[in-house]
């Protein structure tokens, strides 16, 4: 429905998902679940695409990840947004 790159969904900017309490255990290595796994899926077609997505860092276990979303066309490329998606919710442990 919403796409994952801003021109094959719904939304017209591409997508950066991330989990919540609802969506299972926060570890692809104890136990691997639809959520997590998808998202690493993800992380790795964001990284095969970095005029799009211009991840900057992911983690090892695929989870968490960080990218830069100009501030405007008009400015230098130093001029961004830096984003980190941690995907950690309270009262859970992180993973490492």
């Amino acid at each position: 429905m919403y796409g994952l790159n801003g021109s094959d969904g719904l939304l017209s900017y591409p997508l950066y998902e991330g989990r919540g309490n609802h969506d299972g255990g926060n570890s692809t290595d104890t136990m691997p679940h639809p959520v997590a796994s998808l998202i690493v899926a993800r992380n790795q077609a964001r990284l095969a695409q970095p005029s799009t997505f211009s991840l900057t860092n992911v983690s090892a276990t695929g989870l968490h990840y960080s990218w830069r979303w100009p501030l405007s066309q008009a400015l230098p490329a130093s001029c961004a947004a830096h984003f980190f998606m941690l995907n950690e919710y309270s009262g859970h442990l992180c993973d490492g």
